[in-house]
């Protein structure tokens, strides 16, 4: 109601939250799903109480949710530099005014790199999670897009490079994965998902386009081939 005038746009986009076959899927699938949507639902409406109030505590607010949600689910990474910027960009024009956003987001930014030189120091990549790489590996092999040329590990090169000749249903991907990270480790599987990555860029984001409308269209969401 703050952010569109029309009441039947209102309702509609109401509507679609409560219906979507994404949002009613997948949540049964992974459990902080759930957990992410209601937050973005949260942080939207912390975000309108400030512009409305211009209350500290509010500020505080967003950027708790906005870490919240990034514990629960890498992706939400790209809220961090967007939330840095609308605080610097207040700052510049309301002066002092907007300090409490930009204090308590750099704190967020502390916490998260922390976060993320522990995750360093015990596994040997810098990153929040492993799900990056789980999810990324699932969607090239998907897509026949991993790449084994750049791969020193003559071992690995070899039994990925088999692996690969055999379609399986993409449920079966992620334990693929699993199964070379458990080998080989997570610094090993985590270089050649990259290096594929960024070789086959344009084929991942144009596969990812296609995959996520599919996904937001259909009611059979994923599925664990073990459940």
């Amino acid at each position: 109601k703050f952010f569109v005038a029309s009441q039947k746009i209102t309702y509609l986009l109401v509507f679609l939250y409560a219906c979507h076959p994404a949002t009613l899927m997948w949540p049964k699938i992974i459990m902080t799903e759930s957990f992410a949507l209601t937050g973005v639902v949260f942080l939207l409406y912390f975000v309108v109480k400030y512009i409305v109030t211009r209350k500290n505590k509010f500020a505080w607010y967003i950027n708790l949710s906005i870490l919240i949600l990034v514990l629960l689910r890498p992706v939400f990474m790209i809220l961090l530099p967007l939330a840095l910027i609308a605080w610097i960009l207040l700052i510049l024009k309301n002066k002092r005014r907007e300090l409490s956003g930009i204090i308590s987001m750099t704190l967020v930014l502390v916490l998260v790199l922390l976060y993320g030189f522990g995750f360093y120091k015990q596994y040997g990549v810098f990153t929040l999670s492993t799900v990056s790489d789980v999810n990324q590996y699932m969607m090239l092999r998907d897509a026949k897009l991993i790449s084994t040329k750049e791969i020193t590990n003559a071992s690995l090169q070899r039994e990925l490079t088999d692996t690969i000749k055999t379609t399986k249903d993409d449920s079966y991907y992620f334990d693929e994965y699993i199964y070379f990270y458990k080998k080989y480790g997570y610094p090993t599987t985590h270089e050649f998902v990259k290096a594929s990555l960024k070789q086959n860029l344009t084929g991942y984001i144009n596969y990812t386009i296609k995959r996520s409308f599919d996904e937001s269209t259909s009611s059979n969401v994923g599925f664990w081939h073990g459940l």
